[in-house]
């Protein structure tokens, strides 16, 4: 009995061990992870902020070197940054509201098994793995009279059969008993998904919105095959403008004017400061939003992927 004892005590320590260094192993590869994340963010902030004798010389690192705004007001100021953030505004905003709207009200229906659920889900599903492709979609979209619109980009993505299941999961998870008491007060289907389904759906609704929003945001390759118009550009078709061409397509102008406002006259923008700017004001307000979306978020992933 004591030799059991023994055993299964040495058992323990030994397996006690394994999880402790496995617990350092993952702490130590997490922390790395995570410098690799923030590394290139925090750099490029302090780039926009720091003057362009500083970048040339790389003398910034991790924080700004001779705090300088110029950049943000030269990018700010121009009118092609001006149009793609508003495209962008409207595309994040409209296409947003529409799919959530659209997909929460078929996994509303689709909880309430509507007639025909069944053959209808089947079709939904079929669409997560096999679509039309590029060129039918492109001639889709010129054959409507889509083409080279906002709405080209957002109109196929005011519904997602991803979305959709994950919207009806959750709905099936909520008490019956609160929708059987609304239907004896003679609520029908549609005041029990407005004022009943929603208003207790709060986190799938936070979650779905905050997938489609970052989708939205960070649109290029539909805006690439569909926009043609330069007023038409995405803030992602802007900043790869910015980055990977040789040249700002942005009003002389207003570089001319800010480079005469400085006090010392030969000091000019780099385009390496520029191109810090350009993908700071594109990327943090998307990444503000997450925070406020975020207690929701774990609660809603996990109700709307188990089946109920």
């Amino acid at each position: 009995m004591v030799r059991k004892d023994k055993f299964i005590l040495t058992a323990r320590k030994s397996r006690l061990k394994k999880n402790t260094a496995f617990d350092y192993f993952n702490i130590v590869f997490m922390v790395l992870f995570c410098i690799t994340i923030l590394y290139p963010f925090i750099n490029t902030t302090a780039k926009s902020l720091s003057s362009d004798q500083a970048i040339m010389l790389g003398r910034v690192n991790l924080w700004p070197v001779d705090l300088n705004l110029n950049s943000y007001k030269y990018v700010i100021d121009s009118s092609v940054f001006y149009y793609a953030l508003r495209n962008t505004l409207f595309i994040t905003i409209v296409g947003t509201c529409l799919h959530l709207m659209i997909t929460l009200s078929a996994g509303y229906a689709f909880a309430r098994k509507m007639l025909g659920h069944k053959y209808m889900f089947l079709i939904v599903l079929f669409t997560m793995f096999f679509s039309g492709g590029m060129i039918p979609s492109f001639l889709l979209m010129r054959a409507v009279g889509l083409f080279d619109t906002h709405w080209a980009i957002i109109l196929p993505g005011t519904f997602g059969a991803f979305n959709m299941i994950l919207a009806r999961n959750y709905f099936q998870s909520l008490p019956f008993e609160v929708m059987e008491s609304a239907m004896i007060d003679g609520c029908n289907d549609l005041k029990m998904f407005y004022r009943i389904a929603i208003p207790m759906s709060k986190p799938i609704v936070a979650t779905l919105a905050l997938f489609v929003m970052v989708g939205f945001w960070n649109v290029f390759m539909a805006g690439v095959i569909y926009l043609h118009t330069p007023r038409l550009l995405t803030l992602q078709m802007y900043v790869r403008q910015v980055v990977y061409q040789s040249r700002l397509s942005l009003d002389s102008d207003a570089l001319t004017q800010i480079q005469q406002e400085m006090v010392d006259p030969t000091h000019t923008l780099s385009q390496e400061s520029i191109k810090s700017v350009v993908l700071m004001l594109a990327t943090v307000p998307i990444v503000c939003v997450y925070p406020f979306l975020q207690k929701y978020f774990v609660h809603g992933i996990n109700l709307g992927a188990v089946k109920a």
